[in-house]
């Protein structure tokens, strides 16, 4: 809402007043309240800024400043204020980079002296800055200061001198006598930097190749590199005396000639440079770059026909045929420069003629259609001039031959290579030397033939060139014609209408007047019309013509008793009336009266802005009581009227105003920020304060085009009562939209504000972490330390504030959340022992914490000290599991399975607990990964376990193919072990598998026989006997086992039961028969024992 402005014209003008006395804290006080009316008014903020800074409260003047500069960056003020601030701040880095800046954009406004005052600021700041000393000269020499220039090039060449810097020494004294060729402190300085790089040569190349002679070609190879090797490195003068001698001992290396050439010209010596590039003409491959640089030299001096003719020359050896896209740069460049100097000296043909050529090659390529479009414009434009300074130079009487003049004599024919200046060969004659006529294009035959009186066809349309000439057409944008209702009217009428409309549309005004006066003839009582006449007078400049008759159509309407009519007559006079608070009045009781009380109402609320902004307070304030009478639900006039209240620091009324509206229009987050601050400057809710900011601070950052709006709200307040709350409360707005260092500010304006002024519902704790927080944010974690070290040394005190919130900005911190950040912000810095402190204290402080733990984790691991990594995750699992919260528990092992996913203790706990959990799919997935570890670091029996356990809960689980598929990886991992194959022959068994487990049992008895273990192979040849009693080889196996073991009684009745299963097989009936005489033998020997 717009603020009093005669309170804003008033505050300013004492302003003004106080900051000419050098009374700057009225003046910040005055400023402050203009600033209150109109928040967003530049001047306003301007004053407001220079009171701060001149009051040393740089934090909140450079943050207005930042902001103006935001909203204007090309405005030089701006920027030397910010600059100011930073040098008072001790930020010389960034004063200096913006002095540069501001020195740059003052040059580039055509203001020397300014940007002078720049530089040497700058230099205050830093008097060996080589930049700003380079500009400073600059500047001083294009702005006629040549004393001073010059005095600053050779300050800046004493301290390379200084620095043993010869090349750029030497450059700051060519520099200088650029300025003045005839400063004699120049002179003296290249003197002494020519003997400090003669000394320093000698000393470099040696007397085989500075003193002497070249004679071999390894020193002539070794001159030339050496030589190179200087001219990279800008060290012309040495490079210069080693191709001189390299010349001296083989006087036909074009490409020497040609560099010499060069670094000749980077010397400033055009003779000599000249004269080295004429030598490399004459090798074909140097030529065309040796005529084009000798045109350049040759241009820099200011032999311009001379340069012309070289470069010229350069492009009759372009070989048109083979110029590709890339290649084509370079071509229009020598044709644009050459152009440029024949326009300098006046020969506008033969630019014309340069440009044509080029358009006609351009036109010819398929990538140079729109240059060739753009070159043939400027050879037409060149060629216009050239033929109308020709006339106006010859005059009308010359175009006719006199009648007793004689014909001259046809000059000569002459060769085309030998001619020189003023009748200098058409371009494509260089181009192409084949080609010897004229051609077609040529401008100057264009205007022969003129004079001459032939009949002539050209592309150039003088209407064109005309029209070209005359100024683009202004527009001024009009309110659209209001809609004029002719229902009942004849057809002539609503046709005439539509005429007045369309001819107004095209600005055909007269036109459209005469339609409406010819409405007026055929209809008198068509008033209506004359709403038309009146905005077609409006679009006419006839504002007083319209005023006048849209009063008499008003009052017209009034005495007819149409009122309802006069409606849009109202609206019309309110924009073209300049004092529209009676009309408006008079409108809204015509509303009202048609019972369009809510439009009635806008137009009342709009007479009480003015009010409020004329100083009319009481008035404004009347008048929004009556209209929210009429329209107690209108939020938009009811926030208006809240925004009044607010203004006049009616904090509590305000409020109950804000909440009305916020009912209707909860999502209103300008209404919600005004809200917060009702609530903030009341200083008695606080929950209510941090309940409003929270929503802010969540809605705020998806909603950015409303970020400006609300953030103005908050400095609009803390311009008219500034506290602590108010800052504090939009630092973390900026924070929650990542305007870091505008959040920095704002905080420790409100860290300033609460010193002299506490807050006993802002303790200084809270503005430290939110200093802390922003500073992490920004990546600087050293100042976020020292906001933390110094909640410490508060809470350190015992003065600790007992505010508690369900908000983390509005809860101040105790120890262990203090030594929990502190830990953040050392492991930010990269300090990681300073974090592991902290992180011990936070364990003690806050017991099983679990940030502290992780990150504790964290911090060992990035150490490498993995076993103390995994360590603190162990612990904090085994504290979750024994409250029996596994999931937390197991999500903590996962995390310490990524420090270290092969550790086999880890993961045979993380199985477990996951089987437990009752997650099987992933607790057998991880067995089978623990197995895999185990067996292939040697742990067989732990890996048989392992794949047992998943096995025995896919059985459990009835997946009988699955557990069977890892009884058999059991068996493949341990061959040999029997105890194995045991548990192998139980699942067999109980799958009622007797096959499997007979092949298992056989297997466990040849393992067992082979390990001498035969009570084991004795008891498997059992149990495979119990699964098949006729399983002959069973029998015979077992009974050899039992011979072995002296069991021959046992023997020979496991031979008598495999005898009646094969009856007639003799060598059973043997075995049986030497089982019984070893069974006698030993019944006798215990007898005669």
């Amino acid at each position: 809402m717009a603020g009093n402005q005669a309170i804003f014209d008033r505050a300013m003008e004492q302003n003004q007043l106080a900051a000419r006395a050098g009374d700057w804290s009225r003046a910040l006080t005055e400023g402050a309240r203009a600033m209150n009316e109109f928040p967003q008014n530049e001047q306003a903020r301007i004053v407001v800024a220079t009171a701060l800074f001149q009051t040393n409260k740089y934090v909140q003047s450079m943050q207005l400043w930042g902001e103006l500069l935001k909203a204007d960056p090309n405005n030089p003020i701006f920027t030397e204020y910010i600059a100011r601030i930073h040098r008072a701040q001790g930020d010389v880095d960034q004063a200096i980079t913006l002095y540069l800046q501001l020195a740059e954009r003052q040059v580039e406004q055509k203001l020397p002296l300014k940007a002078v005052r720049a530089y040497r600021d700058i230099l205050e700041i830093h008097p060996d800055h080589e930049e700003a000393r380079v500009r400073l000269a600059m500047v001083l020499a294009a702005s006629g200061d040549n004393p001073g220039a010059i005095r600053e090039f050779l300050h800046l060449g004493e301290q390379y001198l200084a620095a043993d810097n010869l090349e750029a020494a030497d450059e700051a004294a060519n520099e200088a006598l650029n300025v003045d060729a005839s400063s004699l402190s120049a002179k003296e300085f290249k003197q002494k930097v020519n003997l400090a790089q003669e000394a320093k040569m000698a000393a470099e190349i040696g007397d085989s190749i500075a003193d002497s002679r070249l004679r071999t070609k390894e020193q002539i190879e070794q001159a030339v590199a050496q030589a190179i090797e200087f001219q990279n490195s800008g060290r012309m003068e040495q490079a210069a005396h080693l191709y001189e001698q390299v010349i001296e001992a083989i006087p036909d290396r074009a490409e020497i000639h040609y560099s010499l050439g060069l670094i000749y010209d980077e010397l400033e010596r055009p003779t000599d440079a000249i004269r080295a590039l004429e030598h490399a003409t004459n090798n074909d491959e140097y030529a065309l770059s040796a005529h084009y640089a000798i045109g350049s030299v040759y241009q820099k001096i200011g032999k311009l026909e001379r340069a012309a003719q070289e470069y010229e020359q350069a492009i009759r050896y372009v070989d048109l045929q083979s110029i590709g896209k890339e290649e084509a740069a370079d071509l229009i460049d020598m044709y644009e420069v050459t152009a440029a100097i024949y326009q300098e000296l006046g020969d506008i043909a033969r630019a014309a003629s340069l440009y044509s050529t080029l358009a006609g090659f351009l036109q010819g390529k398929r990538w140079g259609t729109e240059q060739a479009v753009e070159y043939n414009t400027k050879a037409k434009e060149l060629t216009e001039r050239n033929m109308m300074s020709k006339l106006r130079m010859l005059g009308t009487g010359i175009l006719q031959p006199g009648p007793g003049q004689a014909a001259q004599a046809e000059p000569e024919p002459t060769d085309k290579h030998t001619e020189t200046w003023g009748r200098i060969p058409s371009i494509t004659d260089f181009l192409n030397p084949n080609q010897r006529q004229q051609t077609e294009d040529d401008p100057i035959s264009k205007l022969d033939a003129l004079l001459a009186g032939t009949t002539m066809m050209t592309d150039v349309d003088p209407l064109d060139v005309l029209a070209a000439n005359f100024p683009a057409p202004t527009t001024t944008q009009y309110v659209p014609l209001t809609p004029i209702d002719t229902e009942g009217r004849s057809e002539r009428i609503q046709h005439l209408v539509e005429v007045s409309a369309l001819y107004t549309e095209q600005n055909l005004l007269y036109g459209a007047l005469d339609a409406c006066h010819e409405v007026i003839r055929y209809d008198i009582e068509f008033y209506a019309i004359h709403l038309r006449m009146a905005e077609i007078l409006e679009r006419m400049g006839r504002s007083g013509e319209a005023l006048s008759k849209l009063n008499l159509l008003n009052a017209t309407y009034k005495a007819r008793g149409e009122t309802a009519k006069s409606v849009d007559v109202y609206y019309r006079l309110i924009d073209l009336s300049g004092d529209s608070a009676a009309i408006r009045n008079e409108l809204a009781e015509v509303l009202r009266r048609q019972d369009r009380t809510e439009e009635a109402a806008e137009q009342l609320a709009i007479v009480a802005n003015q009010q409020f902004r004329m100083g009319q307070t009481v008035k404004a304030l009347e008048q929004f009581r009556k209209v929210l009478e009429w329209v107690p639900d209108n939020a938009t006039i009811r926030s208006q009227y809240g925004q009044v209240l607010l203004k006049l620091e009616r904090w509590e009324a305000a409020l109950d105003e804000f909440k009305r509206v916020l009912a209707q229009r909860p999502d209103d987050l300008v209404l919600l920020a005004q809200a917060n601050i009702a609530l903030a400057m009341l200083n008695e809710f606080p929950d209510a304060v941090w309940e409003t900011l929270a929503k802010i601070i969540e809605r705020l950052p998806s909603q950015p085009q409303l970020i400006n709006d609300v953030q103005a709200e908050y400095r609009s307040v803390s311009l008219m009562s500034d506290r602590a709350m108010i800052q504090f409360l939009l630092g973390h707005i900026q924070l929650a939209i990542k305007h870091y260092h505008a959040a920095e500010l704002t905080f420790e304006q409100a860290l300033e504000l609460l010193d002299a002024d506490p807050d006993q519902h802002l303790p200084a704790i809270l503005i430290h972490q939110a200093l802390a927080d922003c500073f992490i944010a920004q990546s600087n974690a050293p100042r976020s330390i020292e906001q933390l070290q110094r909640i410490e040394a508060i809470l350190a005190t015992g003065q600790a504030s007992e505010i508690k919130s369900k908000y983390e900005f509005a809860s101040p911190f105790n120890e262990g959340k203090l030594q929990r950040r502190l830990a953040e912000a050392y492991a930010a810095g990269e300090n990681y022992e300073g974090a592991i402190v902290a992180l011990q204290k936070v364990k003690q402080l806050l017991p099983y914490d679990r940030a502290a733990y992780t990150k504790l984790a964290d911090i060992y691991f990035r150490q490498g000290h993995l076993p103390e990594a995994l360590a603190q995750l162990d612990e904090l699992a085994t504290y979750y599991e024994g409250q029996s919260q596994l999931d937390r528990a197991l999500e903590i092992l996962a995390n310490a399975l990524k420090l270290a996913p092969n550790n086999i203790p880890l993961k045979s706990r993380y199985a477990q607990m996951q089987l437990r959990r009752g997650y099987l799919d992933e607790g057998l997935a991880c067995l089978d990964e623990l197995s895999e570890l185990q067996r292939k670091q040697g742990q067989i029996k732990d890996a048989v376990a392992s794949v047992q356990q998943a096995a025995d809960v896919y059985w459990t689980l009835g997946k009988i193919d699955k557990a069977s598929d890892l009884y058999n990886k059991i068996v493949q991992i341990a061959p040999n072990d029997t105890e194995a194959r045991q548990h192998l022959v139980s699942f067999n068994i109980l799958s009622m598998r007797p096959k499997e487990a007979i092949v298992q049992l056989r297997e466990i008895a040849r393992l067992s026989v082979l390990q001498r273990n035969f009570e084991e192979a004795i008891a498997s040849y059992h149990q495979v006997i119990a699964l098949d009693q006729k399983d002959i080889n069973a029998y015979e196996q077992l009974a050899d086992v039992l011979m072995r073991v002296n069991e021959y009684g046992q023997a020979v009745r496991t031979y008598k039961q495999l005898a009646k299963l094969v009856p007639d097989d003799d060598r059973v009936a043997a075995l049986q028969g030497a089982a019984q005489r070893m069974l006698d033998q030993q019944v006798a020997s215990q007898q005669q024992g």
